[in-house]
């Protein structure tokens, strides 16, 4: 599916938005009745220059009545056709419906079946449609409800020529985008909201994967605000965006953050991850982690945020039953860090299903590397993740514990499934995009679908180094699976992502370079 070329998609109903109606549900299915609206031509003109695909959709329901033959609205459709081409406007093909309210059909607006057969078309040449980009320009409550159920954006036309507008449902307004007076006056909206960058708020952004993250939105073209305690993270790793310090379980600081940026999607790091220390103190993990996302959520609800992707985490899964680990895979996790995380992820099901947030978490395996130009990196208080830890002892000559020899692997070490961030980080662009574009949830796995022991990835950077990595064989560690790889094949399938810098010897190099010249 990535190779298909993303293209917006513009659908304009007829009668009422490009046809003057002198009256609700006029039927127009004679030539010399049809009477453009004003603007019309130069409307059209302006979205040919936008470069997206323009299909008109019409519900004909005079066909079933027996008020119009087929053919006789068929010749209709062809004249306003060539009457465009003759004002150098382009549209790519009309799409009609011509059942009554009755029958029951699948293309009858509300339904979305008109605008799913004009996207499906757009497949022969390669092009698939960019959802985000995409609108419905309609004239009443059918014309946006299809609209809204095909995931697209909605404008909602109340232009004075024609007689449609008083008929909308009052609760039209819950469900369109944007309103306008005309359909040049549309367009025009429609210009300015995709001149706009799409804005999102990302908890615990100044931490080691959140950092990473926001530093490619941007570059991506992305609008961002960091929102951070610090507990974890560094102000300095914020290299882009607006960096806000507080908690994302404070909801006076949600609620005055989301009503003065109308945010797009929440990016949601903030955690506390650490496996030993759930351990040690479950109930710190209870709180951060699953009663002040509630309150994160609650605060999307209330703003009308309707996009969220989750850090969730490959301890959701405990002990492999297989390996490599799918999305299928069991769920029974040993120790709190992990069922915090798998509450999280029961939480947005749950949210979606009550409140239509569409969602996508990602359960990364082992999250390794830096930046390669080493402005931004991995600096955690006390440090628990392997690499890191590796790279103090080598550097420093003071031996790291390995814990445990003992287990069922190839060497009696743990096996882990290492990612670099900067895969990690590309992942949840994407993933964001699907979310949109598709608007459904999706849960992925992210792992390098291969796992390392702990002794050969010391043995690893001594051959990167060229220096002696000191340890000692301690017992094993409470709540430490033997063996955590991951498959990541839906990612590769679905998001069209690949683990491009995860190679480990990649991996060390970047670590090894931000370890010796670590900027906080």
């Amino acid at each position: 599916m990535r190779d298909f070329e993303k293209i917006p998609i513009i659908f304009l109903d007829r009668d009422g938005v490009i046809n003057k109606r002198t009256k609700p549900h006029e039927y127009i299915t004679k030539w010399e009745n049809f009477n453009f609206l004003p603007d019309v031509y130069s409307a059209i003109q302006s979205l040919n220059k936008l470069g997206c695909k323009i299909f008109v959709v019409t519900n004909q329901r005079c066909i079933a009545r027996g008020i119009a033959t087929t053919e006789e609205i068929e010749i209709l459709n062809k004249k306003m056709k060539e009457e465009l081409l003759a004002h150098d406007c382009h549209i790519d093909g009309i799409y009609m419906c011509p059942h009554d309210d009755s029958d029951n059909c699948e293309c009858r607006k509300p339904k979305d079946g008109l605008l799913r057969m004009a996207a499906e078309a757009s497949m022969a040449d390669k092009k698939v449609i960019d959802k985000p980009r995409s609108w419905m320009i309609g004239d009443s409550d059918s014309d946006i409800e299809a609209g809204r159920r095909f995931g697209i954006n909605t404008v909602y036309i109340t232009d004075k020529n024609t007689a449609s507008h008083n008929n909308v449902k009052a609760d039209s307004n819950r469900m369109m985008h944007l309103k306008a007076e005309s359909l040049l006056d549309a367009v025009n909206k429609i210009k300015e909201h995709q001149e706009k960058k799409m804005k999102v708020l990302i908890t615990g952004g100044a931490g080691y994967i959140g950092s990473h993250t926001n530093r490619l939105l941007n570059e991506e073209g992305f609008q961002t605000v960091v929102l951070d305690d610090l507990s974890d993270g560094h102000k300095e790793a914020v290299v882009a965006g607006t960096f806000v310090e507080g908690s994302f379980g404070d909801k006076k600081l949600l609620d005055k953050l989301m009503s003065e940026n109308k945010f797009d999607a929440v990016i949601h790091f903030a955690a506390f991850a650490s496996v030993p220390d759930s351990v040690i103190r479950p109930a710190r993990y209870y709180k951060n982690n699953v009663t002040n996302m509630q309150t994160l959520l609650d605060a999307c609800v209330e703003h009308d945020i309707k996009y969220f992707v989750f850090s969730s985490s490959a301890a959701t899964f405990g002990d492999p039953k297989y390996v490599p680990m799918d999305e299928a895979h069991p769920q029974e996790p040993i120790n709190p860090y992990g069922y915090t995380k798998l509450v999280g992820e029961h939480l947005l099901a749950d949210y979606e299903r009550a409140y239509g947030i569409k969602y996508c978490a990602f359960r990364y395996f082992c999250a390794a590397g830096d930046s390669k130009d080493g402005k931004i990196g991995e600096a955690h208080n006390p440090e628990t993740h392997l690499i890191p830890v590796m790279l103090k002892a080598m550097l420093s000559g003071k031996p790291f514990k390995v814990f445990g020899n003992d287990y069922d692997t190839r060497d009696g070490s743990c096996i882990r499934d290492f990612i670099h961030v900067l895969d990690i980080a590309k992942a949840h662009i994407l993933g964001l995009e699907w979310i949109m574009q598709n608007n459904a949830s999706n849960i992925f796995n992210l792992g390098s679908n291969q796992g390392f022991t702990v002794l050969e990835m010391i043995k690893a950077l001594e051959a990167v180094s060229k220096k002696s990595v000191p340890y000692e064989i301690s017992g094993r560690r409470k709540g430490d699976p033997a063996v955590l790889v991951a498959s990541n094949k839906k990612a590769e399938e679905v998001l069209g992502w690949k683990a491009e810098h995860s190679g480990i010897e990649e991996i060390l190099k970047d670590a090894l370079n931000w370890e010796i010249n670590k900027k906080y």
